[in-house]
């Protein structure tokens, strides 16, 4: 059971450190998207640039659906998985959030 909570927070970190840059790009590609000055073939690269990014949110996405479902498949019956986000887990520490 350690091990899987390792794997989780592992693999929840690495969502989070790829999900932050990618946000990012997506977000100036966007800001690009609307700029008037791009046309023709530009527009169409920051188009695909974006759905691509698409893409990788979603395998992101999978990846921790996955690790969830493989964690429950492997808690014995009457077993449980506790799942939090870090701003809960931040707001239990500090003590702003009661158990």
């Amino acid at each position: 059971m350690e091990r899987m909570a390792y794997i989780g927070h592992l693999t929840a970190s690495l969502s989070h450190e790829i999900r932050n840059p990618l946000s990012s790009v997506k977000m100036n590609l966007q800001i690009l998207g609307k700029n008037k000055a791009f046309a023709g073939n530009d527009k169409r690269r920051l188009a695909i640039s974006e759905r691509e990014i698409h893409r990788l949110e979603t395998i992101l996405q999978q990846l921790v659906i996955n690790l969830l479902l493989n964690a429950l498949d492997s808690v014995a019956d009457g077993g449980k998985i506790i799942i939090t986000t870090a701003a809960r887990h931040w707001m239990q520490v500090t003590g702003r959030l009661a158990l």
